[in-house]
């Protein structure tokens, strides 16, 4: 018995994960980003494309494209950043090629930024073309749209990777009379934090808590003991009052409530160490404003619950 084939199948590497976008527009068609180098698609007839200009070309006559409009989808999936800078719209915003195009802009601004794989001065230029053209790609998709302005405030936030983590246990170090040396539970690994708290907070209000913490630092050795991440400390305007960011959960990433990692880049990345540049900008932007945790007055969430502090204005560190 011949097996009902109602969806197009379509595998796509990450370089090409851009064309995941299709399912947001076509209802027929399931894209799988995977491991390797390969683009293959495979019809209702079961029969199988490769490449990725033939596989979108197969796909996209099936479904009504113009021969030109085959042309610009092809001619999108060769460009590369450099050359996306001087994009334009040749008809319609909504048409499957401006949407391709701005999908793999969009992974130029959000995934090469985090990942810092795109140049600054190229990336401040796609920024420029996908504020363009961003509306009528974000009403033929119903993807999120990020306002121009907060485009690579965005990017530079997911560059530094904090997670909620649960205190199992603490200690005073033994080398040094203002660190303590705690085993961080983040529910995929354990991992040993130095912190500075010791005189600022008692063990017995962090042991078996869940706080927040930045886990992509450099390791960093502290009186012979390495420290594979930074807790996170907030304090008020006055310098009076400092407190750990509490979280009811453990294991979670701390996201932006509005914008998602998820909802940027349709696939698990790999970011680096934070660089010296990195940190500083993002704790130069990370504040508590009326006792929630925002990064440029955007809110951030852990599992979608706003991330409260115990200060009500200050700034993190």
């Amino acid at each position: 018995m011949t097996e009902n084939i109602t969806h197009w199948k379509m595998r796509v590497p990450e370089e090409y994960s851009y064309i995941y976008i299709l399912e947001k527009v076509y209802s027929d068609i399931l894209v799988e980003i995977c491991e390797g180098t390969e683009t293959s698609i495979k019809d209702l007839e079961d029969k199988t494309v490769k490449g990725p200009g033939k596989s979108l070309s197969h796909f996209l006559q099936a479904h009504g494209a113009s021969e030109e409009i085959l042309k610009r989808v092809v001619d999108v999936v060769n460009l590369r950043p450099q050359q996306m800078v001087a994009y334009t719209v040749k008809e319609k915003e909504t048409d499957i090629d401006v949407v391709l195009a701005m999908s793999k802009i969009r992974k130029y601004i959000f995934e090469g930024n985090i990942t810092n794989k795109v140049q600054e001065n190229v990336l401040e230029r796609l920024i420029e073309v996908y504020g363009k053209y961003q509306k009528g790609f974000c009403a033929a998709t119903n993807e999120e749209e990020v306002p121009e302005h907060l485009i690579k405030s965005v990017g530079e936030f997911y560059k530094m990777v904090v997670w909620s983590g649960k205190i199992e246990s603490i200690i005073d170090h033994p080398e040094a009379d203002m660190l303590f040396i705690e085993n961080v539970d983040f529910k995929e690994e354990n991992r040993t934090i130095v912190s500075g708290l010791k005189g600022k907070f008692e063990k017995d209000r962090l042991c078996e808590r869940s706080c927040l913490f930045a886990v992509n630092l450099k390791p960093t050795s502290f009186k012979g003991t390495k420290s594979y991440g930074m807790i996170l400390f907030a304090k008020d305007k006055q310098g009076e009052k400092g407190t750990v960011i509490f979280t009811e959960t453990n294991g979670d990433r701390l996201m932006l409530e509005k914008y998602p990692i998820s909802s940027l880049v349709p696939f698990k990345i790999q970011v680096s160490d934070s660089s010296k540049k990195t940190t500083e900008t993002f704790f130069a932007n990370l504040k508590v404003s009326n006792g929630y945790l925002e990064y440029n007055g955007m809110s951030t969430s852990i599992k979608g619950k706003r991330v409260e502090v115990d200060i009500k204005n200050g700034s993190v560190s």
